[in-house]
């Protein structure tokens, strides 16, 4: 699995013309393995555990207004994006998970983010993270930033303490020493259990 099939062998009963289309469409795309099913890959991507900058959820979170989805077996291509119509910018700030209701599952083991359509020095942000409902502060490790995915010029991303992340708790999440952002950003989200769903 490779974006633009880098370092794979174009296999003999490919014809030149799809090998080329292959390539093509995974240089825009998220892929992804391990995947059947809409639910379970969408969320996969949402989720992006593994990544440390987390780009493949700001792909779909970004204001995109048309995908191309191939699926084969447990692999996934989610074409995000077309290089020859231009990209435009989001439109808006994207919080992860974002303010308001927010699955729990989706929100334990993975990277929180931040992504703002316009670029802002973020090299000395902090980061705070307290449980509203138990009133404690989180640990909060890992803050980075980005030159941004998908539509946005600025990302930050961190890793709250995950045993400290639980469904049916609010956290209040305050950014702040966000150059030229002199007001920092502030929300709360409160995690609910999804539970079991079928693809």
């Amino acid at each position: 699995m490779s974006h633009g099939l880098d370092g794979l062998t174009q296999p003999s009963f490919v014809s030149d013309a799809a090998w080329s289309k292959g390539a093509a469409a995974t240089s825009q795309s998220n892929i992804a393995q391990g995947y059947s099913g809409a639910f379970n890959t969408i969320s996969g991507y949402l989720n992006d555990s593994g990544n440390t900058m987390p780009g493949h959820r700001l792909w779909i979170l970004g204001g995109i207004t048309q995908v191309g989805v191939g699926q084969a077996g447990e692999y996934n291509d989610l074409k995000v994006f077309d290089i020859d119509s231009g990209l435009g910018h989001a439109t808006k700030t994207v919080a992860y998970p974002n303010s308001g209701l927010f699955p729990a599952e989706w929100s334990v083991g993975t990277f929180w983010s931040l992504a703002v359509p316009s670029r802002y020095d973020a090299s000395k942000v902090s980061i705070k993270v307290t449980d509203a409902t138990t009133k404690q502060n989180v640990p909060v490790a890992a803050v980075q930033s980005d030159d941004g995915y998908g539509l946005f010029d600025t990302e930050i991303s961190y890793l709250p303490k995950a045993s400290m992340i639980k469904a049916n708790h609010a956290y209040t999440i305050s950014v702040s020493n966000f150059a030229g952002v002199p007001a920092g950003y502030s929300y709360t989200t409160k995690l609910f259990k999804i539970g079991s769903v079928t693809n």
